[in-house]
Order: C-alpha cells, then structure tokens, then sequence
C-alpha cells in the first residue's frame, strides 16, 4: 500500500502531462497510424510510449510547472565533453551507460515505423530528440542540467540501436507482415 501511495504523489505532478500527451495519441497518431496498417500502429504505440516514459525520466513534470518558468535561472548547457570523466565526478560512468542506453529503443524503434529509414537519418532524429530534451531540461524547476556529454552519449544510443535492429530486422519484418496479415492489412 505504502508503495502505490509514493508511486500516486510521484505521478499526480505530471497527470497534466500525461492526459496531453494521451489525447495527442488518441485523437491525433493513432488513427493516423491505424489507416497505415496494423504494424506500423503497434510500432507507433510502442515508440509512442517509449517517448512518454523519456519524457517522464527527464522533463516531467512540464505543464504545470510553465507559470514558475524564471527566464533568469535558465542554467546554459554544459559544453565540454565528458568533464566528468575527467574529473572523476560523480557516478559519471552509470551516467554514461544510462543515457547511451536511454535512446537505444529509439534507434530500434524508429526504422520499423517506416522500413526506408537508413542509419543516418535514425541518428539524426535521435540527436535532435535527445537535443530538445537536453534544451528543455532546465526550463522546468526539477534541478536538471543540459550537458553536452548527454547529448553524445543519447547520440551513440541512438545509433547503437539502429545496429541492433539491423541484426534483428529479419525477425522483426516476420512478426510485423504476420501481424498484418491476421489483421488483413496485406
């Protein structure tokens, strides 16, 4: 019980959040995504709630925090790489391996929502995501900072993901033309 009460004050904050973003999925993509075929409507609801758990990790919450935005405390992005690593500050090594592994769905993802997508154009999506996210970061008054080493390292997920998805590509493919035949989407 005491844990469903800390998850219910974690995720009051962000239900502004969350109820936007689940009317933007209802009424706007996935009927979009369900006249594209059966396939592309599970990918889209999986990347779709790949990036609401993204943007609950690292903005939320954001609407309600809008009208106590202070232009003035906006802290500029860190611009040297991996200071930390240089340093020695911090737990900077699980910080690294945590973002490289937060886009990599990203770059999994992202291809199977439409097959012609090539690497280059995966990790160009995946850099400017993991950009808006770094941008943002310090608007809301949650504490974050922007670091460009994030931004690297979100970079290199993106791509790791998109090589893990050309290994997988032939399984995928299978699953999502079976998915789409026993829907009649042939």
């Amino acid at each position: 019980m005491a844990l469903l009460m800390r998850l219910a004050e974690q995720l009051l904050p962000c239900s502004t959040d969350f109820l936007v973003l689940g009317m933007l999925y209802l009424f706007v993509l996935r009927p979009r995504w369900k006249q594209r075929g059966a396939d592309i409507s599970l990918c889209g609801f999986l990347m779709f709630s790949y990036i609401c758990c993204v943007l609950y990790l690292t903005l939320m919450p954001f609407l309600i925090s809008i009208p106590f935005w202070n232009p003035a405390a906006y802290v500029p992005m860190n611009m040297e790489p991996f200071v930390d690593v240089k340093l020695h500050r911090g737990d900077y090594l699980r910080q690294i391996a945590l973002n490289t592994a937060m886009l990599m769905p990203f770059g999994f993802l992202y291809p199977m929502m439409k097959p012609k997508r090539g690497f280059f154009e995966t990790v160009f999506c995946g850099f400017l995501f993991s950009l808006m996210i770094e941008l943002l970061q310090p608007l809301p008054d949650i504490g974050r900072r922007s670091d460009v080493t994030d931004l690297i390292t979100n970079t290199a997920g993106t791509a790791a993901g998109y090589i893990v998805y050309l290994f997988f590509r032939p399984v995928t493919e299978f699953i999502l033309t079976k998915i789409n035949k026993e829907r009649d989407f042939s």
